[in-house]
């Protein structure tokens, strides 16, 4: 009897495409393979460890794949969803199901050591671009660079104008139709994705101090794209902006083209969400965001402004 597997992936376009080169290649080695890649539910994950994992049916599953989806520092909404995924997973390993967990972020290492412990089997990629189950084949190669694109991995580097105007499609393509930018993935349709390609919008209020520039004002969903958007057009190592659309955070980058340390490292980060070269700092869970709370922002934004021009 064939195994029956159940991917779960990330939404983003580099999530999406890992999920897809991971349900090819499991399909390839006689699995039968399900695909779960639905935002939010897969495309936050507080809400996936917190929430839906525990809200799955996962009965028929022998193999659990989790692609792309990090265990989660503590936020307000989900407070203990690393206990309460991690404890999920224990509880399915103990009816002896396979969970096999793949990722790249470094900023949840210590949670997967206690997945292990719990039962988990953990992928730990050094990159983007090995973020998915199996082998290297001709598919995984194109769409494993084009992914890793999305997250502006500079494993991948150089990169041709058209693998960038894919990966730019591809942004557009998962938050425009998540379903049908998986369905053109697996029929490996590139023209769908450069028609999909467009400018990426414009930041309020873009300034420039020395070797960082700032945006008073990120669009939701897109900080990370308009950050380095105006590093490249102000040929600056790093960029910083303000998230205002669900309370008050900020988004800080090292330009993916540029050799600058990490901002995570430069600014001595312990507690981030994101990579250590694209970083989410909460300062306020309030909606909609206080004056007190938007004035600790640009404050904060000043303190980094000095400590990465040092």
């Amino acid at each position: 009897m064939k195994v029956q597997c159940l991917v779960i992936g990330g939404t983003d376009g580099h999530g999406a495409a890992m999920t897809i080169i991971s349900e090819k290649n499991l399909k390839e080695e006689g699995f039968i393979v399900h695909t779960y890649c639905q935002y939010p539910q897969t495309g936050k994950p507080s809400l996936f460890w917190g929430k839906t994992i525990n809200e799955m049916d996962l009965e028929p599953y022998d193999f659990i794949v989790i692609v792309d989806i990090p265990i989660p520092i503590p936020e307000p909404d989900f407070p203990h969803a690393a206990k309460d995924g991690i404890n999920k997973i224990s509880e399915l390993t103990k009816k002896g199901k396979k969970i096999l967990i793949i990722d790249h972020h470094k900023s949840t290492e210590t949670y997967y050591d206690i997945a292990v412990k719990a039962g988990a089997e953990i992928i730990l990629s050094s990159s983007a671009r090995n973020c998915f189950y199996g082998k290297a084949n001709d598919f995984s190669k194109k769409w494993s660079r084009i992914g890793a694109i999305c997250d502006k991995d500079s494993s991948v580097l150089p990169i041709s104008d058209e693998e960038e105007n894919l990966a730019l499609g591809l942004d557009f393509a998962v938050r425009r139709n998540l379903k049908s930018a998986l369905e053109e993935i697996r029929r490996d349709n590139l023209q769908y994705f450069l028609e999909a390609a467009k400018p990426i919008p414009d930041p309020i209020g873009v300034s420039v101090f020395g070797s960082v520039v700032i945006a008073d004002e990120l669009a939701e969903g897109w900080g990370f794209k308009q950050l380095d958007k105006i590093a490249r057009e102000n040929n600056t190592d790093y960029a910083i902006g303000a998230d205002y659309s669900k309370g008050a955070a900020i988004i800080a980058i090292t330009y993916w083209k540029s050799s600058a340390i990490p901002v995570a490292k430069k600014l001595k980060l312990d507690n981030f969400k994101g990579h250590e070269s694209a970083v989410v700092i909460p300062i306020s869970n309030e909606v909609p965001t206080s004056e007190d709370a938007k004035l600790e922002t640009k404050t904060k934004i000043e303190e980094f402004i000095k400590i990465l021009n040092s």
